[in-house]
């Protein structure tokens, strides 16, 4: 699992300068090695990969001699 963010540890110039956050751009909590998370929902993207289609022999005979 992946999480995007930051966690901001002194808010330096962010007191005076007024900036939405964006999506991706959102504060992460304090986290410890040992702490129990939840996970509230996830997705889940299957990519399946096709092999290429199989050469007829007109295909092959143009693939050989583009080769070589």
């Amino acid at each position: 699992f992946q999480a995007k963010g930051r966690e901001i540890l002194f808010d330096g110039f962010l007191k005076a300068y007024k900036q939405k956050a964006s999506d991706e751009d959102q504060d992460l909590p304090s986290l410890n090695s040992k702490d129990i998370l939840e996970l509230d929902s996830h997705k889940l993207d299957k990519k399946f990969t096709k092999p290429p289609a199989r050469f007829s022999e007109a295909a092959l005979v143009k693939e050989l001699e583009k080769k070589a």
